[in-house]
């Protein structure tokens, strides 16, 4: 189905599906409107007007997680604000307390950092949000990558987090891989503490305008070889590849960042969740898989997808292969070359010195 025919088709079913909630049949809207954010999973209003229709039929748990993907594709806006307030309403339902991001100007104390952290900056962003803090002593400045509050429910939460944060804490240094220290619980939210990008992301630089097609395939060459690294050195699979994903230093090297943390954002950790069959196959997919990017995904309302036609069929050559970054040969399932004996079970795990 082409871009054009998904529009069509979503229309059709988001009409279809507030028909059905303005005549009280509700089981039947989320049926529609299931359909709906299959054909447009970027459409953040299709999945607040779903996790809507499925209150009504008292599927909180699926509702919760529709609340989710709208802040997801809409991270700002009145659909943001609606699917927060979704959330909000859905804590009290759950008995879960409500809690708020920390704000700029916060000082945040850390079990590994004696003196302590201020919070510069906070950037949200789908699921996660990242602070940037400055040390009280020496004025360096780190990232502390948590989750959204307004999806931190429980303690499932925050261990899920944790187990997939230290994925990538294990990662060996690599020039095109964001270099993740440790882990810990910093004011009860857990945190991935990592090293700070001085040029930003990559969806920053986009905003300025179309890159160069020498920088292009230069950023494109640094993405293959952070990504090839993770898939050698632990078999990683990142899920959730996206321009706010891909870091840049000071000179534009890029470095891929969140290995791990797409399965960490899966905000529930029941797979069947009750009401999830009676939602079509393709909402039971988009439902219950990480938040990465799904194949329909647009990056904006005037793009048309192009016929796809394959390459030509070549044999690599030597000198291409010999391109490959010297670690990316390594494959080591089992872990990293260092010894764990060091880490502690069940607590904050240190990756390495920050001096």
């Amino acid at each position: 189905m082409d871009t054009v025919e998904a529009d069509a088709g979503y229309g059709r079913y988001l009409e279809l599906g507030r028909a059905a909630v303005a005549a009280g049949r509700f089981e039947d809207a989320a049926r529609l409107l299931g359909d709906a954010v299959v054909l447009r999973p970027d459409a953040g209003g299709a999945h607040l007007e779903l996790a809507e229709a499925l209150r009504r039929v008292g599927r909180l748990d699926m509702a919760r997680r529709a609340y989710a993907r709208a802040l997801d594709a809409e991270p700002s806006g009145p659909v943001a604000e609606a699917a927060a307030g979704g959330l909000d309403s859905l804590r009290s339902a759950f008995g879960v307390m409500k809690r708020s991001n920390l704000e700029v100007g916060r000082r945040l104390a850390s079990d590994r950092h004696v003196v302590g952290w201020t919070v510069l900056d906070v950037r949200k962003g789908g699921f996660g949000v990242v602070y940037i803090v400055r040390s009280d002593d020496d004025g360096k400045r780190m990232a502390l990558k948590t989750f959204d509050c307004r999806l931190l429910w429980s303690d499932e939460d925050r261990g899920r987090f944790e187990r997939e944060a230290l994925t990538w804490v294990r990662l060996d240094p690599y020039r095109h891989v964001a270099t993740a220290l440790w882990v810990e619980r910093i004011e009860g939210l857990p945190c991935v503490v990592t090293e700070y990008a001085e040029g930003g992301d990559l969806a920053g630089l986009l905003q300025r305008g179309p890159l160069r097609p020498r920088q292009a395939l230069r950023f494109a060459g640094h993405l293959c070889d952070g990504l090839r690294h993770a898939h050698d050195q632990l078999g990683l699979v990142h899920r959730d590849v996206k321009p706010a994903s891909c870091l840049l230093s000071a000179d534009h090297t890029l470095r891929v960042t969140d290995f791990g943390l797409a399965r960490a954002f899966d905000h529930s950790g029941d797979p069947s969740p009750p009401g999830l069959s009676e939602l079509p196959a393709g909402a039971q997919q988009l439902y219950t898989r990480s938040p990465a990017r799904p194949a329909t995904w647009r990056p904006s309302s005037s793009y048309r997808a192009r016929p796809w036609t394959p390459a030509p069929t070549s044999t690599p050559s030597a000198s291409s292969s010999s391109r490959c970054s010297p670690g990316a040969s390594r494959r080591t399932a089992a872990g990293p070359r260092r010894t764990s004996s060091a880490r502690p079970t069940g607590g904050p795990v240190a990756r390495r010195s920050t001096a």
